[in-house]
């Protein structure tokens, strides 16, 4: 049966699922931690979804199912401000037998218990039972059956709708199964569930929380820039981000998943409000800006999940002793057991201490194997989103307790690389990465793109041999991995199992291109390395403009006897290894770096690529002005390669290449004057008129320059 949506904030939806609830009976209850007193605030309803509304109408049992965090204990709260529902807050009970009844009893004293079953028998008194998830972790499912049998004991004539159940997914999916063994007709249960915000939704949600926090006269004053700001926050990208904006105003699901989620707009309503002048808050689309914003978003969503389990347990095992929760359950121990779970190795995703004593082993792995399914970053057996997912990946990876998990994950799901795990990975790790991760960032980094410009810069750190340096310069379609710089130990193997586009790799480790069986692909780009190894038995050269790729492997080049390799055209590829006169490699025999090349072999399509190569190495933040090292330059880059030598040659004619210590400095205002870039070069828009600066000078300068 097709799912119904409600959305917000259009009036007609919004009381569409308010006028399914009845308003209960008003009741004066006494003083106790398990009925949650009403408040007066703004309640800014999200989606609701249901497969049958006449038949909510009719039920009256009816079960509101949510992940975590999204807003059922908000929706309570509405229904006890608007509906006078009785909210009972599950978490701070211990359920079982005659809980119900005694707690009843507790709440309307002695003298009203018989008034109170009687209206409730009938429906007169709407109830709300809230933190089901939090209740089954302390208690115990067994004890949570208990709890709903004496509830539908006394409510068999209730009104539709006047007994409600908040509860996680997985926990409601239980409930309705319980129910249906109660009751004499499967109608007498109905279903709900609630989604994301609308945008809309979700903007007056942000507005409201910052007026709670700052009071109603603090946004009268400053609306305007609030909604600006908020709406700035709500354009950071996420991933498949498209022009065109669905129903709920969002540009994507994951867009929604992420932004539509009560969490995440709480952590954007707090930055706004605990800023003394909203007009300096920048939601900047850096990777930096968005990665610090993600990542405090993400962590508080672990910690309010680590506080409600530790809260359970303590509850749970309040007459045991010498007994530490602290490490259980904790932020770290949650990403361990998400990943185990996911891997479907329950191992990991249930492992205890082995000391524990039994009872408290046995009720923990009850507590965990309730409650982890329904972690906020899942949504059954996958992750709830791109972010979540990558968040979990991106720390997995840089912690040595769960880097095999994560691996593990991303080799047997190969999931589609987004922008978000290279930009939450250079925020977490702290600039240092593991050399057997650089294609994964940098495929990562590149799915952003629109142009297919971001490219990889690799090579032998200028300050230390035993050094990798990585960096990954952007286009500018893809603010969030723009110049992601990592630094790792040299290893003694490079690996690209997919392909290489817009690199270059200078390295004193074995590289190795493409999986058996599987193509690779190279696209303008250069390897240089003592050893080059292909995997892959086949390999397709693609090119444009004035680019090509180009590999140069000190020893023999080590591939597979059945190797094709397949070019738009030969002169997109070059090849320079002691076997290059040799099949299949000799239709690409180039000159290498550490020989001398015949002047007269030197033209311009050529000298423009190796410019652009060059110009690669100083694309850094798309500054005007960027150094490095000149050793890098003159030893790696240009070498004694005469077309190279002239390509440097030229940059420094034209007065746009300068010195200052040991580094080289290019000046970009210069070669704009004169009509060059990389951009215009890789992507073949040269003007007639730069060709023909570049035949000139090549022309007029006898021998090749010096460096």
């Amino acid at each position: 049966m097709p799912i119904k949506s409600v959305e917000t904030p259009q009036e007609a939806l919004y009381f569409s699922m308010d006028n399914l609830i009845p308003t209960g009976r008003k009741w004066s209850f006494s003083q106790t931690n398990f009925i949650v007193t009403s408040v007066d605030f703004d309640y800014i309803q999200p989606t609701f979804q249901f497969e049958d509304e006449a038949l909510i109408c009719k039920s009256r049992y009816l079960i509101i199912a949510a992940s975590g965090a999204v807003g059922k204990s908000a929706f309570g709260l509405h229904l006890a401000q608007t509906k006078n529902a009785m909210l009972w807050d599950l978490a701070r009970l211990r359920l079982g037998s005659n809980t119900f009844i005694g707690s009843s009893m507790q709440a309307v004293g002695p003298e009203n218990l018989v008034a109170f079953l009687s209206s409730i028998n009938v429906g007169e008194t709407l109830l709300v039972f809230d933190a089901f998830d939090e209740a089954e972790l302390h208690s115990g499912w067994a004890g949570v059956q208990e709890f709903i049998n004496e509830i539908v004991k006394y409510t068999r004539n209730a009104r539709p709708a006047s007994i409600i159940f908040l509860a996680r997914r997985e926990t409601a999916d239980s409930l309705e199964l319980t129910l249906y063994d109660l009751v004499s007709d499967a109608s007498e249960v109905g279903r709900a569930n609630i989604g994301f915000f609308s945008r809309d939704g979700a903007k007056s949600f942000v507005l409201s929380q910052i007026s709670h926090k700052k009071g109603p006269q603090y946004l009268s004053r400053n609306e305007k820039v609030l909604k600006q700001k908020t709406d700035e926050a709500f354009a950071i990208p996420t991933v498949g981000d498209s022009d065109i904006r669905d129903s709920n105003g969002w540009n994507s699901p994951e867009h929604e998943r992420f932004f539509g989620y009560a969490p995440v707009l709480q952590t954007i309503a707090r930055l706004l409000a605990e800023s003394d002048n909203p007009y300096t808050v920048s939601f900047e689309y850096s990777q930096t800006g968005y990665s610090t914003i993600v990542s405090k978003i993400l962590d508080e969503i672990q910690n309010r999940e680590a506080e409600k389990f530790r809260t359970a347990a303590i509850q749970r095992f309040a007459s045991e002793t010498n007994f530490n929760l602290e490490k259980i359950y904790s932020p770290e121990d949650q990403r361990i057991r998400l990943l185990g779970l996911l891997n479907n190795d329950d191992s990991e995703a249930y492992a205890l201490e082995p000391d524990l004593k039994p009872n408290i082993a046995s009720g923990l792995d009850e507590m965990i194997r309730s409650f982890l399914p329904q972690h906020p970053f899942l949504d059954g057996i996958n992750f709830a989103g791109p972010a979540f997912r990558d968040y979990i990946l991106a720390r997995g990876l840089t912690s040595e307790q769960t880097r095999f998990s994560a691996q593990l994950w991303i080799d047997t799901y190969r999931s589609l690389y987004t922008p978000i795990l290279a930009s939450l990975y250079h925020y977490i790790s702290a600039d240092c990465t593991n050399a057997e991760d650089v294609e994964l960032l940098y495929e990562s980094a590149n799915a952003g793109t629109t142009n297919s410009q971001s490219s990889l810069l690799l090579f032998i750190s200028e300050d230390d041999p035993q050094t990798l340096s990585i960096e990954i310069a952007s286009d500018e379609t893809n603010p969030l991995a723009k110049s992601l710089q990592f630094r790792a130990t040299t290893p003694t193997s490079i690996h690209f199992t997919r392909r290489l586009s817009n690199a270059q790799v200078i390295t004193t480790s074995e590289v190795v291109l493409g999986l058996k069986e599987q193509p690779f692909e190279l696209f303008d780009c250069e390897v240089v390395a003592p050893l080059i190894r292909f995997e892959t038995d086949r390999v397709r050269v693609r090119g444009r403009g004035f680019g090509y790729t180009r590999l140069e492997s000190e020893n023999p080049i080590k591939s597979p006897s059945t190797l094709r390799v397949e070019t738009q055209n030969p002169n997109l590829f070059s090849v320079i290894a002691p076997n290059s006169k040799n099949y299949p490699w000799n239709p690409y025999l180039s000159e290498s770096l550490s020989n001398n090349g015949a002047i007269g072999a030197i033209n311009v399509d050529s000298t423009l690529h190796v410019i652009s190569r060059i110009l690669g190495w100083f694309r850094k933040d798309r500054r005007k002005e960027y150094g490095r090292y000149k050793d890098l330059i003159v030893k790696h880059v240009v070498g004694s390669s005469t077309t190279a030598r002239y390509a440097l040659g030229f940059i420094q004619h034209l007065g746009a290449l300068s010195e200052k210590g040991n580094l080289y400095f290019i000046d970009t205002e210069i070669l704009d004057a004169n009509y060059i870039s990389w951009q215009q070069i890789r992507s073949g828009t040269v003007s007639p008129e730069a060709k023909q600066a570049v035949e000139d000078y090549i022309h007029n300068t006898d021998q090749p320059p010096q460096f």
